[in-house]
Protein backbone atom coordinates (compact mmCIF):
# COMPACT_ATOMS: atom_id res chain seq x y z
CA UNK A 1 0.00 0.00 0.00
CA UNK A 2 2.90 2.76 0.69
CA UNK A 3 4.43 1.68 -2.68
CA UNK A 4 1.55 2.49 -4.34
CA UNK A 5 0.50 5.38 -2.77
CA UNK A 6 4.22 7.07 -2.51
CA UNK A 7 5.15 5.96 -6.02
CA UNK A 8 5.42 9.82 -7.08
CA UNK A 9 7.21 10.38 -4.10
CA UNK A 10 9.97 7.65 -4.83
CA UNK A 11 9.08 6.33 -1.71
CA UNK A 12 9.25 2.56 -0.97
CA UNK A 13 9.47 0.39 1.69
CA UNK A 14 10.31 -3.60 1.41
CA UNK A 15 9.79 -6.49 3.54
CA UNK A 16 12.96 -6.27 5.56
CA UNK A 17 11.83 -2.60 6.23
CA UNK A 18 8.60 -3.72 7.85
CA UNK A 19 10.47 -6.59 9.99
CA UNK A 20 12.64 -3.51 11.67
CA UNK A 21 9.08 -1.72 12.41
CA UNK A 22 7.97 -5.02 13.89
CA UNK A 23 10.75 -5.02 16.00
CA UNK A 24 10.87 -1.76 16.96
CA UNK A 25 9.89 -0.69 20.70
CA UNK A 26 6.94 1.51 19.76
CA UNK A 27 5.21 -0.91 17.48
CA UNK A 28 1.47 -2.28 18.52
CA UNK A 29 -0.29 -4.27 16.04
CA UNK A 30 -3.42 -2.11 17.18
CA UNK A 31 -1.92 0.75 15.43
CA UNK A 32 -1.86 -0.71 11.69
CA UNK A 33 -5.02 -0.34 10.46
CA UNK A 34 -7.38 -0.52 6.95
CA UNK A 35 -10.01 -0.10 5.57
CA UNK A 36 -10.94 -3.12 3.04
CA UNK A 37 -13.70 -2.56 -0.28
CA UNK A 38 -14.30 -5.94 -2.05
CA UNK A 39 -11.50 -7.33 -0.62
CA UNK A 40 -9.05 -4.42 -1.57
CA UNK A 41 -7.08 -2.43 0.39
CA UNK A 42 -7.93 1.16 -0.46
CA UNK A 43 -7.02 3.08 2.65
CA UNK A 44 -4.19 2.15 6.00
CA UNK A 45 -2.62 3.73 8.65
CA UNK A 46 0.38 3.19 10.59
CA UNK A 47 0.93 5.05 13.77
CA UNK A 48 3.33 4.35 16.82
CA UNK A 49 3.09 4.91 20.40
CA UNK A 50 5.88 5.82 22.62
CA UNK A 51 5.31 4.70 26.70
CA UNK A 52 8.39 6.41 27.61
CA UNK A 53 6.33 10.08 27.10
CA UNK A 54 2.98 8.99 26.03
CA UNK A 55 3.60 10.22 22.59
CA UNK A 56 1.46 8.75 19.72
CA UNK A 57 2.92 9.38 16.14
CA UNK A 58 1.13 9.35 12.97
CA UNK A 59 3.35 7.44 10.64
CA UNK A 60 2.12 6.74 7.40
CA UNK A 61 -1.28 7.12 5.55
CA UNK A 62 -2.28 6.09 2.42
CA UNK A 63 -5.57 6.12 0.90
CA UNK A 64 -5.78 4.70 -2.98
CA UNK A 65 -5.81 8.14 -5.84
CA UNK A 66 -9.89 6.66 -6.78
CA UNK A 67 -11.33 6.53 -3.10
CA UNK A 68 -8.65 10.16 -2.05
CA UNK A 69 -11.61 12.94 -1.06
CA UNK A 70 -13.92 10.77 0.51
CA UNK A 71 -13.54 10.45 3.98
CA UNK A 72 -11.26 7.58 4.20
CA UNK A 73 -8.35 9.29 5.59
CA UNK A 74 -9.89 10.82 8.43
CA UNK A 75 -11.67 7.68 9.23
CA UNK A 76 -8.01 6.30 9.72
CA UNK A 77 -6.24 9.24 11.07
CA UNK A 78 -9.17 9.29 13.96
CA UNK A 79 -9.54 5.65 14.75
CA UNK A 80 -5.82 5.77 14.87
CA UNK A 81 -6.30 8.62 17.66
CA UNK A 82 -8.70 6.35 19.59
CA UNK A 83 -6.55 3.52 19.75
CA UNK A 84 -3.66 5.70 20.86
CA UNK A 85 -5.70 7.77 23.39
CA UNK A 86 -6.75 4.02 24.39
CA UNK A 87 -2.87 2.83 24.79
CA UNK A 88 -2.19 6.35 27.07
CA UNK A 89 -1.06 8.45 24.61
CA UNK A 90 -1.23 12.33 26.20
CA UNK A 91 -0.22 14.24 22.59
CA UNK A 92 0.16 12.70 19.11
CA UNK A 93 2.38 13.94 16.37
CA UNK A 94 2.21 14.42 12.06
CA UNK A 95 5.05 14.83 9.65
CA UNK A 96 4.79 14.49 6.37
CA UNK A 97 5.70 16.74 3.17
CA UNK A 98 3.87 19.65 3.00
CA UNK A 99 4.05 20.23 -0.67
CA UNK A 100 1.69 16.78 -1.55
CA UNK A 101 -0.53 16.92 -3.78
CA UNK A 102 -3.03 15.15 -1.51
CA UNK A 103 -2.68 18.36 0.70
CA UNK A 104 -1.91 16.31 4.27
CA UNK A 105 -1.77 19.24 5.80
CA UNK A 106 -5.79 20.32 5.52
CA UNK A 107 -6.26 16.87 6.47
CA UNK A 108 -4.77 16.37 9.39
CA UNK A 109 -6.51 20.04 10.59
CA UNK A 110 -9.42 18.63 9.84
CA UNK A 111 -8.92 16.09 12.38
CA UNK A 112 -8.12 18.81 15.01
CA UNK A 113 -4.62 19.23 14.76
CA UNK A 114 -3.48 22.34 15.31
CA UNK A 115 0.17 24.65 15.66
CA UNK A 116 2.77 25.94 13.37
CA UNK A 117 5.71 23.29 14.24
CA UNK A 118 6.88 22.46 10.76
Amino acid sequence: MINKCYKEQNISVNENDILKWFNHPTYNSRLWIKIEKSGLIIASGIAEYDSKINEGILEWLQVLSKYQNKGFGKIIINSLLIELKNLGSKFTTVSGDLDNNTKPEKLYRSCGFSGDDI
